[in-house]
């Protein structure tokens, strides 16, 4: 049908396939006619499991079919590799009943459908291609004509240049014999290829087109090459499917989608039929009743027998929410029957037998779900406060305040024994009572060990320890551990990976998730016995992400990585006007315009770490500045654009704008910046005892570091104001981060900026105004400092997520003219990133653990 090939949109960014009529059949009227006819076709359907057209295009006589890039392979070369099991067959056809069920709604045949024509891509979603020869049912005037009513055959003109229209080993009979065809040719094809991936081999087979057409004629199906464990309501199937007498055959391949749907949510096991016994003459009713006990007995046994029998591994996707929350947002109850989630800044509860969610009211701002052991009640955080609600409904609860220092929680979990189990990120793991009461202290990080804050903490069953991971930004060394009985021990260490979202596993693994590198989830052998790992890790999930699994073996993650490709953008102070500057990147979280707005610095995970890149906004070009095998963040330029500051792992680095020479080491900290004159450095260290400082480092003359702002508060985020008289810095200490102001280098008195929330905050170049981040949305207050500060009313300048930006971290910065932001825009999402995916009979994947 054409020639493709893999393109680049260079308008909208994006990789395309691009299909092209060769030239020894683009003259031809008929082959012309199809293949514009095909755009039409494609062009009227808009399904998941079905690619997309962008456009059809002309340039120079040539014309093209500009289509949706699938990347992955086709279900052709999956079954060359042999037969595939019964779960993964039917997911596969439900996802090809799918999109052949819209197609069929909107009355087009696809009359090609084989395996070459299906793709499965890495996330398993199935996509049909190529409707080519798909014609539109007679209801459809336009294309009612008696010539495309005919399936085209070895008999026709079409053979003149070795080409059969259609696939014959995937034709229906009809369609061999040129008969007229419809909705049913499909569901024949369908079940063809249904049969191959169960058994293993080709349905019909032969040296010659004639021999194959020949089997799909006359030939019958070999239906003891169907596996025997596969279940009675898909053999069912298929037989309705591969009827050769259409009249017989299933109608309605929407019907073969419910079947599959039942086949994977376990609604479709085969009822014991009803068997009448009969007193015929000459039969006492003593006989009557001990035969009718013997059926009996014989069916009982039977089901033992069937109950017994190893339930072989199933999966079902299900699309359980959208608009998810970032971090650790969502949960599976312990008894696998409800998945709570963080959406629209609500708790959402979602039973895995209904199709809609449930908002739970009263939730507003809450993070970090997490279940009760008996899975009736819902604990979360919000608004530093440790809260718990009943599923059934009812007012919330407060259990426990979080602790003077700290400003969110980072992961709770809820154990057996009625304690709740909490993590802060830069202070101890902490316990409460789920009646309430005042947090304990755990555990907490030890300097010695160079700790930098704990993570996500998660019972083992029966209280026996508490998982929880390390994260060391001096070495980029992250670990896995647990605490029981008082005692740390660590069970994994990965130099330069993270580690995220450990949870215990029945099989007797713990599942966490492992990036950058072959990031995924991951499982690690564990013994619950001896609370210790038995094995070493192994990938069990590619682009998993936030795995929880319930007792019955159900987990539940999303896919995907934590971002697609991003671009940087100038707008305007209402987030319009939206500019590209320099080359898309992956997951760009921090921006720093040069003093005379040419250059942007950016942290971007473009390379297997976190480094520093610059932008050259005229030329449109990107340089990477750092190549050690660290992670590298947060730059900032000096005052007269010639050096960059950066973190290598909580380690300040400075070094030429220009990549040149080597990088300087100077102090310990992060957020670092300069201060208007350059001779200085303002940034925030980490404490043992008071958590988070405000330092400043001075880089002539041989001074000496020294604390700017301690308090039992956490400070950070520091800036200097363009006339260096005051700074700006986030505090927690009203028990909610909220950006202050003070004086520099005096640090007397103390000014409120923002209202109810604030993060990030920087100055314009002119020194009259504070922008930064609440949540979403980026505000500015107005800053008179003569002769004592006067500060305006946060204001809000744009939402960014309304405006498809996003301004996570410090994903912003003001332009040196005031007028305009750079910030970042999302060009490419990562599909099912905002989707969890539901996974059954997990157990399956794994041995049983001793």
């Amino acid at each position: 049908m054409g020639e493709v090939y893999r393109a680049n949109d260079s308008r909208l960014r994006r990789a395309v396939a691009i299909k092209v009529l060769p030239d020894e059949v683009a003259r031809d009227p008929e082959r012309l006619a199809r293949f514009e006819r095909e755009a039409h076709v494609l062009a009227s359907l808009n399904h998941p499991n079905i690619a997309s057209i962008y456009g059809i295009e002309e340039s120079d006589g040539v014309r093209c079919l500009v289509l949706e890039l699938i990347e992955g392979q086709t279900l052709g070369l999956r079954m060359d590799a042999g037969a595939m099991a019964a779960d993964e067959a039917v997911r596969i056809a439900a996802q090809m009943a799918e999109g052949l069920e819209a197609a069929h709604e909107k009355g087009i045949v696809h009359r090609d459908l084989k395996p070459a024509n299906v793709m499965i891509t890495p996330e398993g979603v199935v996509k049909v291609l190529d409707f080519g020869l798909a014609k539109a049912l007679e209801g459809d005037p336009s294309s009612a004509s008696a010539n495309l009513s005919l399936s085209p055959t070895m008999t026709m003109a079409a053979t003149r240049a070795g080409v059969i229209l259609g696939t014959a080993a995937y034709m229906s009979p009809e369609q061999a014999k040129g008969k007229p065809v419809d909705r049913r040719s499909d569901i024949w094809a369908f079940g063809v290829i249904f049969f191959e991936m169960l058994s293993g081999t080709k349905m019909f087979g032969g040296e010659t087109v004639s021999d194959m057409l020949a089997g799909v004629l006359r030939a019958d199906v070999e239906w003891d090459k169907v596996p025997t464990g596969t279940p009675p309501a898909v053999r069912r199937l298929l037989r309705r499917c591969l009827e050769r007498d259409p009249r017989l055959r299933l109608r309605d391949i929407g019907e073969a989608r419910i079947v599959l749907a039942d086949v994977m949510n376990g609604r479709a096991e085969a009822e014991p039929a009803a068997v009448p016994v009969v007193a015929r003459a000459g039969y006492s009713p003593l006989l009557v009743t001990l035969l009718a006990v013997g059926l009996a007995a014989v069916a009982a046994i039977a089901a033992w027998s069937l109950k017994n029998v190893p339930e072989p591994p199933m999966r079902k996707f299900h699309v359980i929410a959208s608009e998810l929350a970032g971090g650790p947002s969502f949960t599976i109850s312990p008894d696998g029957q409800s998945i709570v989630y963080v959406g629209k800044n609500h708790l959402w509860v979602r039973r895995l037998d209904k199709l809609e969610a449930r908002e739970v009211p009263g939730t507003e701002g809450a993070t970090a779900p997490f279940w009760s052991p008996d899975s009736q009640w819902i604990g979360y955080l919000s608004e530093n406060k440790v809260r718990k609600v009943a599923v059934a409904g009812g007012e919330s609860s407060i259990l426990s305040s979080l602790p003077d220092s700290v400003s969110r929680g980072l992961g709770a979990s809820w154990g057996a024994d009625g304690g709740i189990v909490f993590s802060t990120g830069s202070s101890p793991l902490y316990e409460i009572p789920s009646r309430g009461g005042d947090a304990r202290e755990i555990l907490a990080p030890d300097e010695k060990l160079g700790d930098d804050h704990f993570h996500e903490p998660s019972w083992l069953p029966q209280g026996r320890g508490i998982l929880f991971t390390v994260h060391r930004r001096d070495t980029g060394t992250d670990t896995l551990a647990l605490v029981a009985g008082g005692v740390r021990k660590v069970l994994l260490r990965l130099q330069g990976q993270e580690i995220w979202h450990p949870a215990y596993s029945a099989t007797g693994h713990i599942l966490f998730r492992r990036q950058p590198e072959n990031e995924g989830i991951w499982a690690l052998p564990f013994s619950l016995s001896k609370l210790e790992a038995t094995g070493e890790p192994f990938l069990v999930l590619p682009g998993g992400n936030t795995p929880s699994v319930s007792d019955d073996g159900t987990l539940i993650c999303t896919l995907g990585s934590s971002s697609g490709m991003m671009q940087l953008v100038q707008v305007d102070r209402k987030g319009d006007g939206q500019a590209a500057i320099g080359q898309p990147q992956p997951d760009i979280v921090f921006v720093s315009v040069s003093p005379e707005g040419g250059r942007v610095a950016v942290q971007s995970h473009e390379s297997e770490n976190w480094d520093i890149w610059v932008h050259d906004v005229a030329r449109a070009t990107k340089t990477r500045m750092t190549f050690e095998p660290d992670r590298e963040y947060q730059p900032n330029w000096s005052p007269d654009g010639q050096r960059i500051v950066y973190v290598r792992n909580s380690t300040i680095m400075i070094r030429a704008a220009d990549g040149t020479g080597q990088p300087e080491t100077l102090t310990q900290g992060e957020n670092p910046a300069f201060s208007p004159d350059g001779k200085q450095l303002v940034y925030e260290k980490r404490d043992p005892g008071t958590g988070s400082d405000i330092w400043t480092h001075p880089l002539v003359n041989g001074g000496a570091p020294a604390a700017f702002l301690s308090t039992k508060a956490l400070e950070f985020q520091p800036r200097i104001s363009p006339d260096g008289r005051h700074v700006v810095y986030v505090s927690n200490e009203s028990g909610s981060p909220e950006v202050y102001l003070t004086r520099f280098p005096s640090g007397g008195g103390k000014w409120q900026v923002s209202v109810n929330h604030g993060l990030y905050p920087i100055w314009s170049r002119s020194g009259d105004e504070i922008y930064y981040r609440n949540e979403d949305t980026l505000m500015a207050v107005t800053v008179k400092t003569d002769p004592s500060p006067m500060l305006g009313t946060p204001q809000i300048l744009f939402q960014a997520g309304e405006k498809g930006l996003i301004v996570r971290q410090r994903a912003f910065d003001i332009t040196p003219d005031g007028r305009h932001f750079i910030t970042v825009k999302q060009l490419e999402k990562e599909t099912g990133r905002d989707q969890i995916v539901v996974v059954t009979n997990w157990f399956s994947e794994f041995e049983k653990p001793q």
